[in-house]
């Protein structure tokens, strides 16, 4: 795979033009995670309107999946 280092936000056009299977490492704005690393606990909106932290989260369920879609501006 081919590395892109980038010390800066990634544009979505420099993704465009990048070749296939470029890996964009951008250390910088986000703390990567390595295979079995834990997870720092955060919180995320629900579509009910209130707030689920990871700990909680996994608390309730044990195994979680988040699935995140760039630019999908679907209702659901």
């Amino acid at each position: 795979m081919r590395s892109a280092d980038r010390s800066t936000a990634v544009t979505g056009s420099q993704v465009r033009r990048a070749p296939a299977g470029t890996s964009w490492r951008t250390n910088r704005l986000f703390h990567v995670l390595q295979v079995g690393d834990q997870a720092p606990d955060f919180k995320l909106p629900t579509t009910g309107g209130q707030e689920l932290t990871l700990g909680d989260a996994l608390e309730k369920y044990r195994a979680l999946v988040f699935l995140f879609y760039v630019l999908d501006f679907t209702g659901g």
